[in-house]
């Protein structure tokens, strides 16, 4: 049995009680697990179990990649102190996005820090946040973690969202950016990679 600490990044329903969940986790990567009992009346573990839970958790393996989940204990529910109603909406679209770019076993702490630091600063996001804005300093950020985009190009993105300004950023780098979120996620993770020039 092992235990870590983790960000739910996906739930899902599987067979007649259970859920199936993308954990991204700081000592194994991403894992795919699942959890017994869940979604049964009077569950405990149905208000810890959800997208944006930082859980700590044991698990041991099942069959082919996929662990069982046991004993989660909720650490904090992400994104807290929501100041707008659009920072939710930028935090689930960001976390579906990473589920899909980063494969499962893929341990990598500058991943993980990025992840925890990205969450921190939607939860502390002030009155001025900017959808559009966060969401390019997220993808931004994320690709150039994965090496997906050249060091000339990162510079853009290595400062704090609240210092990160979209006017700053070359129409070519946001291109790139767009291109990475609406073409190459969709088609399944970070196989096959190149680096964007």
């Amino acid at each position: 049995m092992y235990h870590t600490e983790g960000i739910v990044i996906a739930v899902g329903p599987i067979g007649e009680g259970d859920v199936i969940l993308s954990v991204f986790t700081r000592d194994f990567g991403k894992l795919t697990c699942r959890a017994q009992g869940v979604r049964k009346a009077g569950s405990r573990l149905r208000s810890i179990l959800q997208t944006g839970a930082l859980i700590d958790f044991h698990f041991l393996p099942l069959r082919s990649g996929i662990f069982r989940l046991t004993s989660p204990s909720l650490v904090a529910l992400y994104p807290r102190g929501i100041r707008r109603a659009s920072t939710l909406p930028v935090f689930l679209e960001s976390i579906a996005v990473f589920n899909r770019a980063v494969l499962d076993g893929e341990k990598d702490p500058h991943l993980w820090a990025f992840m925890r630091g990205w969450i921190d600063a939607l939860s502390d996001a002030d009155p001025t946040f900017e959808e559009d804005r966060a969401r390019l300093w997220f993808l931004g950020n994320l690709m150039t973690v994965l090496g997906h985009v050249s060091e000339e190009n990162a510079r853009y993105f290595t400062m704090p969202l609240p210092a990160f300004s979209e006017k700053n950023t070359p129409d070519a780098v946001r291109s790139t950016v767009s291109q990475f979120f609406h073409a190459y996620i969709p088609y399944g993770g970070t196989a096959g990679k190149k680096t964007i020039q």
